[in-house]
């Protein structure tokens, strides 16, 4: 394994090329962030993102409510440490300080680097033109690598990161200094304004926005952007979750560090850097925090994945990583790793789990983050680290990762200058109430008691129930509709290949849209359960169909959602069921959104079994939307301690979250239509046409 650390040597790159600019920049912003506004800003509907890394929490004049405050670092290349040190000291505990020497001494020891963005690209297209498979290990490898370049930079400058060998660095500048910039050019939400005294929001956009192929944007709604993660990041932690040797995640954090190494992407933000506009400095500012602090973060990954190990795997290292910069608020002063059923009843009724300083697993509001990315993203900038050992403790494979990686960062290497470790036993838990108190600067007076900081008024989740198997026909069919026309792309086409189906149950003239085995006779079986519906022959008009108006924005939305279908060659996931998922992100799901009905989903699971879960035809949609290798929306997995979800292959790794007491996850407001209203507005709002008979029939229910 090479000795150099190519995150050190990139980081060390990084400061030689702008280090004396860029910390004056820093110092600047700093100061500015030290001066209170006079104003708390509170929002009980739309997130708040961090993409500066530097939001602390004060107390709300709202009652109970958590609002930001900024709380910068000194220095540029630092984690806010929240004052931690002082509120740990009013403990009565042993608390041990991480080792920061180890990720410091890497960065001393780095040589300065060349330029190494040229031979890096190089690298990394031949490895793209290596991927033989969707998931095979050099797409992960290539995703990965993407996926930090987009922890850097953002999504919008990470183009010009992976530019063809040989462009001219003053292009790729010019290029750069051009996106810096135009996020000021969108007109932001009339909401977003109180939370954009330092560009976070323009940040935001340019951590997410995308250039399509013609040179435009790609659409972007500021209202899926949740604490400053988009789809991008959506993809990013699906990649960086995959269990893969460490070998291919090393690889991947080392190849994405030398092709940060990029002259024309630095000289462009230095360009920022110097514009006269403040807007413009500012957010290159932020872009060159984000740029050092992932670097960080990288070098620590880099070495952590050349340890030995017991419980921990390469996920979980660059998911921690990964984490480090991620733009959410509120950011965690204390984490608490847990027995759940040991500890849980004990912590339901303490200050802390109420606390928006304190990270517990229950009381964590996942966004686009797999469960493994969930996981460590309680730990990954937190300042302080709690260790509750209990009997059970050691028997959960959970808890052993939790506990080697907080050993390892208190022992062998950390990436946060004053993070502390804690270990605490169950008779001493009431302690950390007396810590949570010294934080908040204040004690909770009896509402505070009973009401949570963070969501303080609860959170919609859309949370669907089971479907009568007439509603799955229906579903079904439609689904398959619109998976012909993204393949096909036209409604007349379509509609003729629907009836010779139902007549002669193939049609061998085109390949059918997906890679089923079953082919075309597998959807022939769908409109022929339709036709049982209604008792009709194949020699009528099917009873759904694709209306004449169908045009290119219906297909392009088919097509978009197309692109989140699975793999379907092995013959699972059904065929079925991906496909009533289709028509649920096609018609139900939107409709929710419009309503105010949330933006995040649940799929609530307590009490079915395996068996259920693999067999009952009521759970199509829910096993379609597990199926999914992408979805426009936070997708949850709810859970009863007994019944080991993670051991039923799911795919992607989605967060589950566990009941162990009873109101845990008391934050989450469940919400789902009426069954009979559904029934009654799903026709017109399909945008199908549907025949009279099976329109009463779908109504009648």
């Amino acid at each position: 394994m090479a000795d150099t650390n190519e995150s050190a040597t990139s980081l060390r790159w990084l400061f030689d090329g702008i280090g004396e600019p860029f910390a004056e920049a820093w110092s600047e912003v700093r100061d500015r962030m030290r001066v209170a506004s006079g104003q708390t800003f509170v929002s009980t509907t739309d997130w708040i993102s961090d993409p500066w890394v530097a939001k602390g929490i004060e107390i709300a004049d709202i009652p109970v409510t958590a609002a930001p405050m900024y709380d910068p670092p000194d220095e540029a290349d630092a984690w806010p440490d929240f004052h931690i040190k002082t509120t740990l000291s009013k403990l009565s505990l042993p608390v041990a300080p991480t080792r920061y020497g180890t990720v410091g001494d890497l960065i001393g020891a780095a040589r300065a680097g060349s330029d190494d963005s040229g031979d890096a690209s190089r690298e990394f297209r031949a490895s793209r033109q290596r991927i033989a498979l969707y998931g095979d290990e050099h797409m992960i490898l290539g995703d990965q690598v993407r996926s930090w370049i987009l922890a850097s930079v953002g999504s919008l400058l990470r183009g010009l990161v992976f530019a063809p060998p040989g462009i001219d660095e003053d292009i790729i500048a010019n290029q750069a200094a051009e996106r810096v910039r135009a996020p000021l050019g969108f007109k932001l939400p009339d909401t977003w304004f109180l939370s954009n005294r330092f560009g976070d929001r323009h940040l935001e956009l340019l951590l997410n926005l995308t250039k399509q192929a013609n040179g435009s944007f790609a659409p972007l709604d500021p209202a899926d952007l949740r604490i400053g993660q988009g789809i991008p990041w959506q993809q990013a932690w699906r990649w960086l979750s995959c269990d893969v040797p460490t070998a291919l995640a090393l690889d991947a954090v080392r190849l994405a560090a030398r092709l940060l190494r990029n002259r024309g992407l630095l000289q462009g933000l230095g360009h920022a850097l110097a514009a006269s506009d403040p807007e413009v400095r500012t957010l290159a500012t932020a872009v060159l925090r984000r740029w050092a602090l992932t670097l960080k973060a990288m070098v620590w990954a880099e070495h952590a994945l050349g340890q030995s190990w017991d419980a921990v795997r390469p996920a979980d290292i660059v998911c921690l990583a990964f984490s480090a910069t991620k733009p959410e608020w509120p950011r965690r002063l204390l984490a608490i790793s847990h027995r759940s059923f040991e500890v849980k009843p004990q912590l339901r009724k303490m200050g802390v789990w109420k606390s928006a300083r304190c990270a517990i697993d229950a009381t964590y509001v996942p966004s686009w983050e797999t469960n493994t990315g969930m996981i460590w993203g309680l730990f990954a900038a937190t300042p302080a680290l709690v260790r509750v050992r209990t009997l059970a403790y050691e028997a959960s494979v959970w808890c052993r990762r939790e506990a080697e990686m907080i050993e390892h960062l208190r022992a062998r290497a950390d990436y946060l200058a004053c993070r502390h470790v804690v270990d605490v036993e169950f008779d001493q838990l009431a302690e950390l109430d007396e810590w949570e108190t010294a934080a908040r600067g204040a004690p909770r007076d009896g509402f505070a008691t009973a009401q949570p900081e963070f969501p303080a008024f609860g959170l919609n989740v859309w949370s669907p129930r089971p479907a009568h198997p007439r509603d799955a026909t229906v579903l079904r069919a439609a689904g398959a509709l619109r998976a012909m026309s993204a393949h096909i792309g036209d409604a007349q086409t379509v509609n003729k290949v629907v009836g010779a189906l139902r007549m002669h149950g193939d049609f061998p003239v085109l390949p059918a849209p997906t890679n089923h085995p079953g082919g075309w006779p597998s959807y022939a079986a769908i409109f022929r359960d339709v036709d049982a519906l209604t008792n009709a022959s194949p020699a009528e008009p099917c009873a759904l169909r694709l209306p004449a108006a169908y045009g290119a924005g219906e297909v392009a939305r088919d097509r978009a959602i197309r692109n989140f279908m699975p793999n379907l060659s092995s013959g699972t996931p059904s065929l079925g069921d991906v496909l009533v998922a289709v028509e649920f992100l096609c018609t139900t799901w939107p409709k929710m959104v419009g309503q105010g009905r949330g933006r995040f989903l649940v799929l609530n699971l307590k009490g079915l079994t395996y068996q259920q879960w693999q067999e009952d035809p009521a759970w199509s949609l829910h096993r379609g939307l597990a199926a999914l290798r992408g979805l426009p929306v936070p997708l949850w997995f709810l859970q009863l301690a007994d019944q080991a979800l993670s051991d039923w292959g799911l795919l992607g790794d989605p967060p589950i979250l566990t009941e162990h007491a009873d109101a845990q996850f008391g934050w989450m407001v469940e919400v789902h239509p009426d069954a009979a209203e559904w029934r009654a507005l799903y026709p017109d709002d399909s945008g199908l046409e549907i025949s009279p008979a099976l329109r009463e029939l779908h109504q009648a229910q």
